[in-house]
């Protein structure tokens, strides 16, 4: 188990800290809020003497641009070589020989296609989570004896059905064996005839056993584990169930998995005679640290219950990947102290913050596309990407000056917000002009003197920061610097957790990042002498 230097958490809680000013503040106050004016100035200047490709890759392997990196402001160069160094999910992840591996990984993007799998109307992505998520699990289940799943935040079941058809091939896989192993007695007896088929039989021996070994890989492990599905939603359990039946072997329960349902959840997860692993595939928000609470108190619960050293715990191992890390219940300030489990990381976050609240959009940027994604980058994107950012923060001046001026009706593509007006305007206009004219179409002034201050207002807001659109990019490119070291401050937090409740736990680096980018798993143990 490895586990967390302190002399690491404080220098990057130091690092995250000391650069603020690039995730405190929403992005669509980037022109209201002149985040811009905040950057230094140097960096600005250099950064923008670039072109697209060179930003892709200046956070990363900026040293090739001979010529450019001796203009590069030392402090700049600073910022990218401490944001390499403090990205510590790569240093605490458990290395691990399949799945994903961003140490032997090339530095361009993936684009390998998921394992195959025969599931109806399952996307690339969720098919490359699916695979790979199942892959770790049946490795994780056998050796802790595990012989059924509570799936939380389920959806439609789609990992319960790939764990039925292990169960099936499982039972295929044996009956193989059997067969081959005959054969192999046979070939052994004809062996004893002459040297010459001894070698044969030796070399079909050795494709056998390759040939099983990858065929329980991919096919079936032998290990039949039963599944109990958990979601909220009870659209999505009536939708899982028409996909393909309701087998005995896979359950399905609509259940909101909280802190009001504890007890219910608790009794579920803890099944007599029976070892129940506790997984989550992307819980969104609150679900990953609700989820880690229970795991905790069941394992606190059974050690005061077991008096018996020899007696097994009834759930020995979670496996969960989180997703969405600011999407947390009740928070009605900018900044929120809920997010943190470990009491190792809220003291050292006191220490250097002064405080224990985070800046929910700094937990937002933790959980945006890696910087393997930017990497890839084409020119149309960046376009776009531009555009859009513009226009959401020419949007959000106007929404301060005109608060109740932005009308939108049920089937506009906008970005609803209980907080406020419709902030996003439809992805398919581009340009200024096209922004304009959609922009006062939906302006909800009647009176025509004021519908002229509206216009007046717009032409003054876009005229007042047109020129800091130039500066969208590269303050992008300093964000996905800092994607990585935030995300490494929210899984390091609940990684420590675990282990300060003496859990044996580690992060795996499970999906590609250029497809998945919520790629880390908690793997948590519970192991009994």
């Amino acid at each position: 188990m490895l586990t967390v230097d302190s002399n690491d958490l404080r220098e990057l809680l130091t690092f995250v800290h000391t650069h603020g000013h690039l995730y405190e503040t929403l992005n669509v106050e980037f022109f209201s809020a002149r985040i811009y004016d905040q950057i230094d100035a140097e960096w600005l200047r250099f950064m923008c003497r670039l072109d697209d490709a060179q930003l892709n890759t200046l956070a990363i392997d900026f040293e090739q641009y001979s010529v450019l990196f001796k203009e590069c402001p030392p402090s700049l160069q600073h910022f990218f070589a401490s944001a390499r160094r403090l990205s510590l999910l790569h240093k605490y992840c458990a290395p691990r020989q399949s799945g994903y591996n961003s140490s032997t990984a090339s530095s361009t993007p993936i684009q390998q296609p998921a394992q195959t799998m025969p599931m109806r109307k399952v996307k690339r992505k969720k098919a490359h989570e699916l695979s790979a998520f199942s892959e770790l699990l049946l490795a994780e289940c056998a050796p802790l004896g595990v012989d059924r799943v509570v799936d939380i935040g389920c959806g439609l079941g789609h990992l319960g059905r790939i764990l039925r058809r292990n169960n099936e091939e499982g039972v295929r896989h044996r009956q193989q064996q059997q067969g081959q192993q005959h054969q192999q007695q046979q070939g052994h007896h004809q062996q004893q005839q002459g040297h010459h088929q001894q070698q044969q039989g030796h070399q079909q021996q050795g494709q056998h056993q390759q040939q099983q070994q990858q065929q329980q890989q991919f096919e079936g492990t032998g290990l039949r584990l039963d599944y109990v599905g958990i979601e909220a939603d009870p659209a999505l359990c009536h939708s899982a169930l028409k996909i393909d039946g309701c087998p005995n072997d896979v359950q399905m329960k609509n259940i909101v998995f909280s802190s009001d349902t504890s007890k219910q959840c608790h009794k579920i997860l803890t099944l007599p005679d029976r070892r129940t692993a506790l997984v989550s595939l992307h819980g969104c928000g609150e679900l990953q640290r609700q989820i880690l609470l229970e795991f905790v108190s069941i394992c606190k619960q059974q050690q005061q219950q077991t008096h018996n050293r020899e007696q097994q715990q009834l759930c020995p191992l979670l496996v969960t990947v989180g997703c969405c890390y600011h999407k947390l219940k009740n928070w009605t300030d900018s900044t929120i102290d809920r997010w943190m489990l470990s009491r190792q990381m809220r003291d050292h976050f006191l220490c250097v913050y002064g405080h224990n609240n985070f800046p929910i959009p700094g937990l937002r940027l933790a959980c945006q596309a890696k910087l393997v994604r930017w990497m890839a980058f084409t020119e149309q994107e960046h376009f776009a990407h531009r555009q859009a950012f513009a226009n959401r923060a020419f949007v959000e001046c106007m929404r301060l000056d005109h608060k109740n001026a932005i009308e939108f009706t049920e089937h506009d593509d906008l970005l609803r917000n209980e907080r406020g007006p419709p902030r996003r305007l439809n992805k398919c206009i581009t340009g200024e002009d096209g922004f304009r004219a959609e922009l006062l179409s939906r302006s909800a002034v009647l009176e025509e003197e004021e519908r002229e201050q509206f216009e007046q207002k717009l032409d003054e807001i876009m005229e007042e920061h047109r020129a800091a659109v130039r500066f969208i990019e590269p303050f992008t490119t300093l964000q996905f610097a800092l994607q990585c070291p935030l995300e490494s401050v929210v899984l390091l937090d609940r990684l420590l957790f675990l282990h300060e409740n003496r859990i044996d736990a580690e992060l795996v680096e499970l999906f590609d990042p250029s497809i998945s980018p919520r790629n880390i798993a908690i793997v948590a143990r519970v192991v009994t002498s």
